[in-house]
């Protein structure tokens, strides 16, 4: 399972930006469907490395994207669940795939400390 290294990684990013582990609240990415990253696998070992490494047991919240294709023939761009298709407009298999082969760290939040 490659999803617990990629889960280190994100939290490496984190802690560059943070300098220091900190309590997170919720982690927020981005995971295209070509990306070679099982969302449901991420999501299962994401919280226990967090704890690990000092981040407490933040939330991850995955936003999943699509394949977006563009038509170097026809210049159409569209969407689609099956690489293995020609273009809807023109029936080309000339394209350049724009999106979907995703793996984005989109936000990162702490918990908020009261200072009483």
């Amino acid at each position: 399972m490659h999803e617990v290294s990629i889960a280190e990684s994100i939290l490496d990013l984190i802690e560059r930006q943070l300098g220091a582990p900190q309590a997170l609240a919720e982690v927020e990415l981005c995971i295209g469907p070509l990306s070679g990253v099982s969302a449901e696998s991420l999501e299962f070992c994401f919280a226990t490395v967090a704890k690990e490494r000092g981040f407490g047991v933040p939330g991850l919240s995955i936003q999943r994207t699509q394949v977006v294709i563009h038509c170097d023939s026809c210049l159409e761009t569209y969407s689609v669940d099956d690489l293995m298709s020609f273009c809807p407009h023109c029936n080309s298999w000339k394209r350049t795939i724009q999106s979907g082969d995703e793996l984005q760290l989109v936000s990162a939040s702490l918990i908020e400390v009261s200072h009483v």
